[in-house]
């Protein structure tokens, strides 16, 4: 498919044949440095950053041809010397908020990452954005494959456009987002890619064991204001994707109605069905299985997604908030010290206290804008 777009940007035009993944591009609000304060200078109403939505050709879960969206933010210099930044959102409480639709979490991070020298691609997940399909939550191969479609389909874009991408990439994520973060970072160095280096790696707040410190921490421990949220979205997904989770329902009859409220990702909706203590509306059978059978197929396909420690080629940065009910700090903790002995350039960063997991987010990338100045 090829057509021509024309997007005026501050001194540019998108223009020109576009071939290949990208289909459609779409110029969005600039964030003003009013609404984006990075620096106190000149005129703050002018554009600071230039945000563009995009919708691209991917696989889905089976396989099939599907078009996902995401977002472009580039600096709204005339410097075309760029380097990417792919960032990995958290888990959202809709399928609409997401970067290319105007999240306030990509403002933020855009607004605290995007300088002159760096672009920021941040895919939207498929079944979220402009993908009407099931979000495949948590599987961590398909979410790698369609992040990489995305900077891969960006980069060729934005050099199609005369912008100069080099290859130093950095990653960064949060929360579901973290870690998706160390997936892409894991395949890129077990499949690499001559156009990108990867300088550095944010995982913000980002589960990595899966099947054991996270299982646990929702069927286990202390119920917390997301473990409903979280605990629903995978059960009702992976039993979508892989058919196997449960054979009848996981849910008690009066509880039943949040598997179609999870694959929504209505997150209003569902805490307003489950009662706080998530495993109280679990079926019997089916928690008994997940508790006590350490080959059910809950656990086994939360293995499938578990963050395996490997020598990794860039430093990696873990943050965490040292009272977050939701993300345990235990398991950044585990996963810090197997990476840290296998010889791994990798830090622990506590970015705050708080106890609510959503807080974290402003001090995690705060802290990360501060080093990306040395970057």
């Amino acid at each position: 498919m090829k057509f021509s777009i024309f997007i005026y940007a501050l001194g540019f035009f998108f223009c020109g044949s576009l071939s290949g993944k990208i289909i459609h591009v779409e110029k969005l609000p600039s964030l003003s440095k009013l609404l984006c304060p990075l620096s106190g200078k000149k005129n703050p109403i002018i554009p600071h950053i230039n945000r563009y939505k995009v919708l691209y050709e991917t696989k889905d879960f089976f396989d099939n041809n599907t078009i996902a969206s995401g977002l472009i933010a580039i600096p709204a210099s005339r410097n075309k010397y760029l380097s990417p930044l792919l960032y990995l959102h958290a888990t959202s409480s809709t399928k609409q908020n997401v970067p290319s639709m105007g999240s306030i979490e990509s403002k933020f991070f855009a607004c605290k990452t995007v300088q002159k020298k760096r672009v920021m691609i941040a895919p939207d997940y498929l079944g979220m954005g402009y993908h009407q399909g099931d979000h495949p939550y948590m599987i961590s191969d398909i979410t790698v494959k369609t992040s990489l479609d995305l900077l891969n389909s960006a980069v060729e874009l934005l050099q199609e456009n005369n912008f100069h991408i080099d290859e130093n990439l950095i990653l960064a994520g949060y929360s579901q987002g973290g870690h998706a973060a160390l997936a892409v970072h894991k395949y890129l160095d077990f499949n690499p890619n001559p156009n990108y280096k990867i300088v550095k790696n944010f995982v913000m707040s980002g589960p990595t064991n899966l099947s054991t410190n996270m299982l646990q921490s929702m069927i286990y421990d202390e119920p917390s204001d997301n473990t409903s949220f979280f605990g629903a979205l995978v059960i009702a997904n992976y039993q979508i994707f892989y058919g196997d989770i449960y054979s009848n329902h996981a849910f008690k009859l009066e509880y039943q109605a949040v598997e179609q409220e999870a694959l929504n990702i209505n997150k209003k909706e569902i805490k307003k069905i489950l009662p706080t203590n998530f495993t109280s509306a679990l079926d019997e059978g089916f928690l008994d299985e997940v508790k006590f059978n350490s080959e059910s197929s809950l656990k086994y396909r939360l293995s499938q997604s578990d963050i395996i420690p490997w020598q990794a080629s860039a430093p990696i940065v873990l943050s965490y908030s040292k009272a977050d009910m939701s993300i345990p700090p235990k398991d950044t903790f585990h996963f810090y010290q197997l990476m840290k002995s296998m010889g791994n350039d990798v830090s622990l960063r506590k970015s705050s206290n708080h106890i609510k997991h959503r807080m974290n987010f402003i001090p995690s990338v705060i802290l990360m804008s501060q080093d990306l100045k040395n970057l």
